[in-house]
């Protein structure tokens, strides 16, 4: 399984580096993707997402094939002021 990198995580965000080869988002394949393993993470931590499981808010993405550090907000909230004009 592949692994990921978290760089920073706080109540509000988590930052990453995404590994070449993973996608971003669920796609139409058994692969895992970026979002389904950071939720996976949260809810093996102490707090366990809360009640209906962790939020992971896709702030940006990056291709398949293409590694580097990804934003994603830990909640609906932050996630609309990221994406504010």
């Amino acid at each position: 399984m592949i692994e990921v990198k978290i760089l920073y995580e706080d109540t509000e965000v988590l930052v990453c580096i995404k590994p070449p080869g993973m996608a971003a988002q669920a796609e139409r394949s058994s692969s895992m993707d970026l979002v389904s393993w950071l939720k996976n993470y949260l809810v093996g931590k102490p707090s366990g997402g809360g009640k209906g499981g962790p939020y992971i808010g896709v702030v940006h993405r990056l291709d398949r094939d293409t590694s580097g550090v990804v934003l994603f907000a830990k909640n609906e909230e932050t996630k609309l002021a990221f994406q504010e004009d």
